[in-house]
């Protein structure tokens, strides 16, 4: 235990044990020293995003997103698609992968459900895509400041 962890114990030991019971006690310390954990991770790069934090922004009509990373190369992202929503046919300026986490579209002739994952070539042409169910999508893509550079990653 470091010096820190030791210190916040001792102060929630000497609590009135009346006020709160060892459970309680020990419920406080796990969080706060998960919190102090996650601090310390993002000061050695390590990027967390809890599914409550909640940035999703529209990106079309029915369809919007959630960025989870981008290092400037490429963005790690959530698309989350209602039922009905389309994504117009367009071209890749790199690679791009995807993997359905839940729901159901068609790009094309094409189905792709729940667990499907898809890998796309830069300057291949995704077709039309609809989503069949209420969709979310994890992506892999360049980053907008690669392609608006013209690196397309």
């Amino acid at each position: 235990m470091n010096p820190d962890e030791r210190t916040m114990r001792e102060l929630l030991q000497s609590l009135d044990p009346s006020a709160l019971s060892e459970e309680r006690v020990d419920s406080i310390y796990r969080r706060i020293a998960t919190r102090i954990r996650e601090h310390e991770a993002g000061r050695q790069g390590v990027t967390t995003v809890r599914a409550s934090h909640d940035a999703w922004r529209p990106l079309l009509p029915g369809v919007e997103m959630k960025v989870l990373f981008d290092d400037g190369t490429s963005t790690t992202w959530l698309a989350r698609m209602n039922e009905g929503a389309t994504l117009p046919a367009h071209d890749h300026p790199g690679d791009e992968e995807f993997m359905i986490l839940e729901g159901r579209v068609r790009l094309g002739e094409l189905e792709l459900a729940a667990g499907d994952y898809q890998h796309v070539p830069r300057g291949t042409r995704h077709e039309h895509c609809v989503a069949l169910l209420r969709t979310v999508a994890l992506l892999r893509s360049p980053s907008a400041m690669c392609v608006f550079a013209g690196k397309g990653a």
